[in-house]
């Protein structure tokens, strides 16, 4: 069959006129594509940061302090790790702290560390402005009373869980400050303090107990002893009675019949006299509070000089009992 030249032509002519409409097309697609604006991602830090830098909580006065192994409610500062919770008074306040790995393994929870207590004086009715800082994670504030008048800043760095509080005098009057470390318990703790002419420390532990002689004063009814209690020392591990002369102890403390109680040093071996210690009626208010201490959780040596008055069939001579009370309110 023959095909005349006319045929071919439009043939060719609607060949060449679809690929010239596929091309075009291919051009206006990739044109869009080439000019259209790419999708913003918004900044997640920067906008997170932006909306908390601009809350904070005013506290006109100080929270109240809390007593043994409860955290405050107050104002929080910290890093994520170390938590630090501001109570007390003008005159007398306190930095609490909190770690989110100190776990006690005797009453299974985290446990309060222990408190930074600053003492001021002049400041006793003061004016009180705290301001928690939830951006920066700080607390800062200002007392004011009469011609004294205090700024605070603190924060806790992001590393080192160092606690900084910067304290500056914006009065015409001086002001006197004294500074002390104290445990979860609120004593001063000298079992495991150590200090030096411009620094002290205090050893924490989670699962810190306390230590009595005479009696027991938690954990259940008292069941006092009847004598005399000379000295008490604790070894971190087990011994005869052959090795216990040239063995130092950890704790230590040497009971006198005045009724005084004078701590060892762990390299010191108290000199024993059974005769000459404070003396126990049984009652349940006569017990000497020896303090905080960490006995050891598995080989140990208790070395007590007694002299018995009563014959008795339950008393404690020296007791470490855990806080029957769970601690609560953590800053985590």
């Amino acid at each position: 069959m023959k095909t005349s030249p006319a045929k071919l032509l439009s043939r060719a002519g609607g060949r060449n006129l679809c690929l010239a409409l596929a091309l075009a097309t291919i051009a206006v697609f990739a044109g869009r594509s080439t000019t259209a604006a790419a999708p913003r991602i918004p900044n997640v830090g920067a906008t997170a940061w932006k909306i908390v830098s601009k809350i904070h909580g005013n506290y006109r006065y100080f929270p109240k302090p809390s007593t043994g192994w409860i955290m405050p409610s107050g104002p929080l500062l910290g890093n994520g790790d170390l938590g630090v919770v501001v109570a007390g008074k003008p005159s007398q306040f306190s930095f609490f702290l909190g770690k989110s790995d100190f776990f006690g393994v005797i009453r299974g929870h985290i446990m309060p560390v222990g408190r930074v207590r600053l003492s001021v004086s002049g400041l006793e009715h003061a004016k009180t402005l705290l301001q928690q800082n939830i951006g920066p994670a700080t607390v800062t504030g200002r007392l004011v009373s009469h011609h004294s008048s205090l700024a605070l800043q603190s924060w806790v760095t992001r590393s080192g869980n160092i606690l900084i509080i910067r304290l500056h005098n914006t009065g015409s009057e001086p002001l006197h400050f004294r500074s002390q470390l104290r445990n979860a318990w609120n004593t001063p703790n000298r079992n495991q303090m150590s200090a030096g002419i411009d620094w002290s420390a205090i050893a924490a532990a989670p699962d810190s107990v306390l230590a009595a002689a005479g009696n027991r004063i938690n954990g259940g009814a008292p069941a006092g002893f009847k004598g005399k209690v000379s000295q008490v020392r604790i070894f971190a591990r087990a011994l005869k009675p052959a090795q216990i002369a040239n063995a130092t102890s950890i704790y230590g403390w040497k009971l006198t019949s005045m009724g005084r109680c004078v701590r060892g040093g762990a390299e010191t071996n108290l000199p024993r006299s059974p005769l000459h210690g404070q003396l126990f009626n049984g009652s349940p208010n006569s017990v000497t509070h020896l303090g905080v201490i960490r006995v050891p959780q598995h080989q140990f040596t208790l070395l007590v000089d007694v002299r018995p008055q009563a014959l008795q069939k339950h008393a404690f001579i020296f007791a470490a009992n855990a806080n029957p009370y769970s601690p609560r309110g953590y800053p985590y």
